[in-house]
């Protein structure tokens, strides 16, 4: 029988970076979240370097600007995908998505 997962935070280790919420470490996994709620606009992330992913939980179109300036649409992004950019802004006027998630 497995033994049931572990359900406490603890801190990722890579290298000499720790991926502790504050850390932002771009080769490491997510260490924090933010849900992104576009009723009242376009939705800034709030760390220096963007978010390093996002989960899309409901099926549609995602607008968002790249750290680099760029500004992209995926477009029919299927419910449960997460997708591994680095973004610092969510559009509201082009995204159709919802239940988004930013991975930071």
């Amino acid at each position: 029988m497995p033994s049931k997962p572990n359900t406490q935070h603890s801190n990722y280790e890579s290298g000499s970076q720790a991926g502790r919420a504050g850390d932002f470490n771009l080769l490491g996994p997510a260490v924090s979240v933010e849900v992104i709620d576009l009723s009242k606009g376009d939705c800034v992330i709030q760390t220096s370097l963007g978010a390093k992913g996002l989960y899309v939980g409901k099926t549609g179109n995602v607008s968002v600007s790249m750290v680099d300036g760029v500004d992209v649409v995926f477009e029919r992004v299927q419910a449960g995908t997460i997708l591994p950019i680095q973004f610092q802004l969510v559009h509201a006027d082009a995204t159709t998505a919802s239940a988004l998630i930013a991975l930071i």
